[in-house]
């Protein structure tokens, strides 16, 4: 477990889902390779933080599948190998995203 506190922790995902948006439009472009490999960082960023979180902290947002975020954050880094680049554009491109950035925002103020 890190030292860091919650709102940090928060604050660190929060910044990760800014990085993966701003990645987006390089997707159709020849930038496509790079902007996968950045986005991939962000989201081993976003399942570090989430993993160093305590269960109290977790708590303040039942609503967010946890657990599902620290597992593609192993799958990143550990199964690299079998990460679908379409799996990540449906991660960055869905509402699961959208809500830990919603939660990410409340929750680091």
């Amino acid at each position: 477990m890190t030292s860091r506190s919650a709102v940090t922790l928060f604050a660190d995902m929060l910044a990760a889902i800014e990085a993966i948006h701003s990645y987006r439009a390089a997707l159709r472009g020849d930038g496509r390779a790079l902007a996968i490999d950045a986005i991939k960082y962000h989201l081993v960023v976003i399942g570090e933080a989430v993993g160093n979180l305590s269960a109290e902290a977790r708590m303040q947002a039942p609503e967010v599948p946890w657990a599902s975020i620290k597992g593609l954050r192993n799958l990143l880094t550990h199964e690299y190998f079998d990460i679908r680049e379409e799996l990540l554009i449906e991660i960055i491109e869905g509402d699961d995203l959208l809500q830990l950035e919603a939660v990410a925002r409340r929750l680091s103020n």
